[in-house]
């Protein structure tokens, strides 16, 4: 398995220069500037969307629980320069700890499965995807917090090697 790259990106260069310097991990970058300019900028193959940003893409509830799903992306969002698939996750239960530590495994495990999954699909391959610091809870954690919580879930995935 080979893996894939997560790129987190924001518009705000001294929040994404922060999150650079506090989180160090070779399967994680950081670029400064909007959706469609990084998907260019770093050759993106989809964008992490969460199950209510992903209803404009024509998703509905109900979303399958603590899974990831990929989906195509319209044609009118790739024509204003989005990567040509979405990875949309992930649906919790009301029971379900609201721990940004659990929750923060649960998004990436989920991610690198569903990545995974298809990375066997040539018609399909993902190896870089997009997503805000929201989306990782960056903005709940600690950078060595979210780092080491990152690493984990990654590498229940994809084993060092």
């Amino acid at each position: 398995m080979t893996g894939f790259e997560m790129v987190v990106f924001d518009t705000d260069e001294g929040r994404i220069e922060r999150l650079r310097s506090g989180i160090r991990l070779p399967f994680l970058s950081f670029a400064i500037g909007n959706g469609p300019m990084v998907a260019k900028a770093e050759r993106l193959d989809a964008m992490w969307l969460t199950p209510m940003q992903a209803e404009r893409y024509g998703a509905s509830p109900p979303f399958p629980l603590h899974r990831a799903q990929l989906m195509p992306t319209p044609m009118k969002e790739i024509e204003k320069g989005l990567p040509p698939f979405a990875v949309v996750g992930v649906a919790i239960s009301p029971d379900d700890p609201t721990d940004p530590s659990w929750q923060l495994s649960l998004v990436v495990k989920a991610m690198a499965l569903v990545i995974r999954d298809t990375q066997n699909d040539e018609t399909r391959p993902i190896s870089r995807v997009g997503m805000l610091p929201e989306h990782l809870l960056l903005n709940k954690l600690r950078a060595d917090e979210a780092s080491t919580i990152i690493e984990r879930a990654y590498h229940e995935v994809y084993p060092r090697p």
